[in-house]
């Protein structure tokens, strides 16, 4: 199952981890550009353990059966180690990996608050993906809506929800 636009972005869950300490806003951006900013922006989470959920919240997408749909449903639970050595990739992974042939429309990283939208050409398609949400330094909230590509040929839309809160030290156990 491949869910197209989301799950590079799942990779946001360190992006909202970020402090909120300086502002960064960007209009038709690249994703390398955003990334840059982001970086330079001093936004970053607490060093480590890190829980994240991510939960397909609502899927429209013909030809899914109605188990299909509910194993889509289910949450997933990772834990990832965030060191001081792995800072700097953080605002690569979440607004850069994944977005060959994207822009950002708009993009603000505020206060405590996400709002970007992205728009990629996927397949002769022009996809639009949307984030909004809050973040801290130790925990975030962002809800992605934008395609999905369940299964090879059927594509639709769907809205992910992205949680994420920092645990406490690593335990050598994360991935």
């Amino acid at each position: 199952m491949r869910i197209a636009l989301i799950t590079p972005l799942a990779a946001a869950f360190l992006l909202a981890a970020c402090g909120s300490q300086d502002s960064v806003t960007a209009e038709s951006a690249s994703p390398e550009f955003v990334a840059t900013k982001a970086a330079a922006g001093h936004n970053e989470p607490n060093t480590g353990r890190w829980r994240w959920t991510s939960r397909i919240d609502k899927i429209d997408a013909a030809g899914l059966s109605p188990e299909e749909r509910d194993a889509l449903g289910k949450p997933s639970i990772q834990f990832t180690c965030v060191t001081a050595d792995t800072l700097g990739k953080v605002h690569v992974e979440a607004f850069q990996k994944g977005k060959d042939g994207c822009t950002y429309d708009q993009f603000t990283m505020q206060r405590g608050v996400l709002n970007a939208g992205l728009t990629c050409a996927k397949g002769g398609r022009q996809d639009k993906l949307t984030m909004t949400g809050t973040y801290s330094p130790a925990d975030y909230q962002i809800t992605t809506t934008g395609p999905i590509e369940p299964k090879p040929g059927v594509v639709g839309n769907a809205t992910v929800s992205l949680e994420g809160i920092m645990m406490g030290e690593c335990d050598g156990t994360e991935k």
